[in-house]
């Protein structure tokens, strides 16, 4: 998740602000920018990344639980 992060496109003017998803890519690479000006960017989706972490990590730690779990059981 860390070496190929979610990425995104923005968009910044005095009008207003945009960002639309931009896909995965190396973080090395990024993706290129829709068109070459100062207002279109593209950026690391945090939020979607800080989602993804706490998954993996949610994920993680209920299979140590049940791993551990099984251990004890056949322990006993």
């Amino acid at each position: 998740m860390g070496l190929f992060p979610p990425w995104k496109y923005t968009f910044n003017s005095s009008m207003g602000h945009s960002e639309e998803p931009a896909g995965y890519a190396f973080i090395a690479f990024p993706p290129s920018r829709r068109v070459n000006n100062a207002m279109n960017g593209v950026e690391i989706d945090a939020t979607r990344l800080l989602i993804q972490w706490a998954m993996a990590i949610l994920a993680s730690g209920f299979g140590v639980l049940v791993n551990s779990t099984r251990k004890e059981e056949q322990n006993t």
